[in-house]
């Protein structure tokens, strides 16, 4: 029998030396199942959420409030 870690083991993509426990920017990228899009669409150059979308969008500006000492970007929407 085999672990889960063995079943997904993957290449990490963190660089190596790199400290990720200091301060610094990250910018976080999201792949759902078969790239399918639930979090919305783009229209005419503009990012029009979903219900998905309105959700994960009103997380991310929670997050700012469960966390205070870490910064987060503006969503612009």
């Amino acid at each position: 029998m085999y672990s889960t870690a063995d079943r997904y083991h993957r290449r990490s993509a963190r660089l190596p030396g790199y400290d990720y426990a200091s301060a610094g920017a990250y910018f976080v990228t999201i792949i759902t199942h078969s790239r399918e899009s639930l979090f919305g669409a783009i229209t005419e150059e503009q990012m029009v959420l979903s219900e998905c979308g309105r959700i994960a969008a009103t997380e991310w500006e929670r997050a700012a409030d469960v966390r205070p000492n870490v910064p987060l970007a503006n969503l612009n929407r």
